[in-house]
């Protein structure tokens, strides 16, 4: 099949390489630097603008309102800036195709009479094992006890890498280059998104030395129910101790100096044994950047852990995230996501020679430790039948779980649950839940992060745009938003991602519910058909909708979230402008 990307393309300083080499540290070239300063310089100029005018209530909220969590507000509207920043060339080029409106992209899959366009058969491997992770501490101990029954290979595949966190330190610091050292057989390979990276090295000119963590442990706790280095008290008994990198009191390392200290720990690992790529990649017909948002860890092609987790949950979504441990068939077409992108990243005739050689070594095998923890495995379900959607976008907006979805939603019979860690209502959604809960009366309950919660400010005004028009056309829907409530701390990241409907068919995975999976970001999604699951996503849906949510039962319920508009929270495309 013909890749829609045009791979190897030069975004950053690779030396004498124009591709993503092996284990080399990126640094953006100067004028995406140069770019990213001038819109912060906007946005601070906007922010002291602020400050000058006595808190000025015209300002847009993400200049001026940030919960108390935040405590590094200019720091954090960096981060904002350059999030933006890396949707900004998806959006110009959106603008452009769709001068006319958004609807064309909206008939992709459903036409004027409501008929959707049937997305191509899938085939489900039946009677399949499946473990819910839904804790940080659980999560970090799963992965390890699974990486050190490792015989031939362990692939990584993250968005982003967070320097702050003592349990990516721990992984990547201690764990991985211990196992490597121990077998000389194994092979680690970690594939991580340019575009994070790009961003992270412009990061760290803003924390030098004052690198912004997580909060104390004791405050940590409050908000989120885990301190950030509880996971060290739940390894296996035969995992290697932790360094002074896992504690939680080591700080003021930046994002740059922490993918340095992973390439000089995988380094000295011995030949290709530890190697670190880049997916990098544009759309083969407009040339905007493509993002990979897909996540998981890989163990021997028999293992996965996938979901939405970089890496492992983080401190933030430590009892709030949501990620699948799965064995055999269906592991396998996950780490296929990730054999499609690490072998795309090739740059040259010997790494071409190298991967052929590991996938050799390989072999496919079993190990004999990996066997006794699969079948001494607490697993949440021993007969769940799972397919597995990789979503490949580009230009035209084609997205292959939302397809798949819309086909389930709009054959749901009683009840509908969607919780997105970010998100928004595309058109055929709204329109597939419009008739679903107006004219079969299915029960239909959404949940999204406001900005009491969210990590980010890019997608919320189309969010709550959006959501205003479902609510005018469907005002049976319930929608739910997180908020501080009354002398509480703020409501944690949620940052699962998940459907569940007829309380037996669940999709989850990375997909975010917006827009942006159609055009920007690849992702990979177990679509799971399995009463056991939908039942334990139910309960945890209506957990976190009690703890910390309202209810928004009219759509004038949403401005008091909506942000009025600045450069942070510019709309992706134009598929909400007013």
């Amino acid at each position: 099949k013909a890749s829609p990307y045009q791979l190897f393309y030069e975004t950053c300083d690779f030396g004498t390489t124009t591709a993503t080499a092996n284990n080399v540290l990126p640094l953006p070239s100067i004028s995406f630097v140069l770019k990213c300063l001038q819109a912060y310089e906007n946005v601070l100029v906007e922010r002291l603008s602020w400050d000058r005018q006595q808190f000025s209530s015209t300002t847009c909220d993400c200049i001026a309102k940030w919960h108390p969590q935040k405590k590094d507000v200019l720091y954090t509207l960096v981060n904002q800036t350059l999030e933006q920043i890396m949707v900004e060339e998806t959006t110009e080029c959106l603008h452009q195709r769709f001068l006319t409106g958004p609807e064309t992209w909206t008939q992709r899959y459903i036409d004027d009479n409501d008929v959707l366009v049937e997305p191509p058969p899938l085939t489900y491997a039946g009677k399949q094992c499946l473990k819910l992770l839904t804790n940080r501490d659980n999560y970090v101990r799963t992965l390890v006890k699974y990486c050190m029954a490792a015989q031939s290979k362990i692939q990584i595949m993250t968005c982003y890498l967070f320097a702050c966190d003592p349990a990516v330190r721990y992984i990547l610091l201690d764990l991985l280059p211990h196992l490597v050292r121990s077998n000389p057989n194994l092979r680690i390979e970690i594939l991580i998104d340019l575009m994070t990276i790009e961003s992270a090295m412009v990061k760290s000119l803003f924390c030098a030395g004052v690198s912004p963590t997580f909060q104390p442990a004791a405050e940590t706790k409050r908000a989120t129910g885990l301190p950030p280095s509880s996971f060290i008290k739940e390894l296996p008994t035969n995992a290697p101790k932790p360094s002074t990198w896992s504690q939680e009191s080591l700080r003021g390392v930046t994002p740059f100096e922490f993918l340095q200290l992973v390439l000089e720990t995988a380094a000295p690992c011995g030949g290709n044994n530890y190697q670190v790529r880049y997916w990098c990649a544009r759309d083969s017909v407009e040339q905007y950047r493509i993002k990979n948002h897909a996540k998981g860890v890989f163990v021997d092609g028999q293992v996965a852990i996938a979901g939405g987790s970089n890496l492992c949950p983080t401190v933030t979504s430590a009892l709030n995230e949501l990620d699948l441990l799965v064995a055999g068939e269906v592991a396998g077409e996950l780490c296929e996501t990730f054999d499609i992108l690490w072998k795309s990243m090739r740059y040259d005739e010997a790494t071409f020679v190298d991967d052929q050689r590991a996938e050799v070594v390989s072999g496919g095998t079993i190990s004999p430790i990996l066997q006794q923890h699969l079948e001494n495995e607490d697993w949440t379900s021993t007969s769940a039948d799972i397919a597995v959607v990789r979503s490949e976008p580009n230009c035209f907006g084609d997205d292959l779980v939302l397809r798949h979805i819309l086909q389930h939603l709009n054959s749901s019979k009683r009840c509908i649950r969607i919780s997105m860690g970010h998100g928004n209502i595309p058109e055929p959604v709204a329109r597939v839940l419009q008739k679903a809960s107006q004219e079969r009366g299915v029960q239909v309950q959404i949940l999204f992060n406001s900005w009491h919660s969210s990590d980010l400010r890019t997608g919320q005004k189309d969010l709550l745009v959006s959501l205003q028009k479902l609510l005018k056309v469907a005002p049976s829907v319930r929608v739910y938003l997180t908020k501080t409530k009354d002398n509480s701390p703020p409501p944690p990241f949620l940052h699962a991602k998940y459907v569940v409907i007829d309380s037996e068919w669940s999709a989850v995975g990375s997909w975010n519910m917006w827009t942006r999976s159609a055009f920007h970001e690849i992702e990979h999604e177990a679509l799971v058909q399995d009463k056991t699951l939908a039942l334990e996503l139910e309960q945890k849906f209506e957990m976190e909708k009690e703890a910390h949510t309202v209810c928004l039962t009219e759509f004038q319920d949403c401005s008091q979230f909506c942000p009025s508009g600045c450069y942070v929270c510019r709309g992706f495309g134009p598929f909400y402008s007013p």
